[in-house]
């Protein structure tokens, strides 16, 4: 699909992981996960900076990144090409997005979650979401994933150890 009808506006959704969800959710129709080839990035228009795609690997450190965002890119990277999950800063918008990777591949639905966090020194809330996507119709092969956030002027939360995370993100995959 290739009909940027298909992707909400923010005039008909103004959260950023509805309109991705709902997206994913067309996409799918009535099969348990759309495929990579279904993605249209020029669909999403603006939001596809706010966007990863990883392609699985076992061990889950080892999942590559096939397309990062412009807002998703960490500042310390020229170029995304071929990196790796095991290459993402802790203190980046994308590694703050996969941290529930490991719930998203065990219950096989997408998975949105909420919080503060640090972000390059700064304390900020934000929302990720992480969807599933197969290529065979039952493995999950791929998964799209999107995140936003906003600089808030006082911590109000207790930001999550930098050591939680990438205990996430390094198990085996089932």
């Amino acid at each position: 699909m290739s009909d940027s009808r298909t992707y909400l506006s923010e005039a008909e959704e103004r959260r950023f992981v509805l309109r991705l969800l709902e997206y994913w959710q067309v996409l799918r129709g009535a099969r348990d996960f759309p495929r990579l080839a279904d993605i249209n990035f020029n669909d999403m228009g603006h939001d596809s900076a706010s966007c990863a795609v990883l392609t699985l690997a076992d061990p889950l450190d080892e999942t590559g990144l096939v397309h990062v965002g412009l807002r998703l890119k960490p500042e310390e990277w020229e170029t995304t090409d071929q990196r790796r999950l095991s290459e993402v800063p802790p203190d980046s918008l994308l590694f703050h997005m996969v941290t529930h990777l490991q719930t998203t591949l065990q219950k096989r639905v997408p998975v949105s979650m909420g919080g503060g966090f640090t972000l390059y020194g700064k304390p900020v809330l934000g929302r990720s979401i992480l969807l599933p996507l197969s290529d065979d119709g039952e493995t999950i092969s791929h998964v799209l994933g999107g995140i936003n956030y906003k600089v808030v002027r006082e911590p109000v939360f207790r930001d999550t150890p930098r050591s939680a995370p990438r205990v996430a993100i390094t198990g085996r995959m089932r």
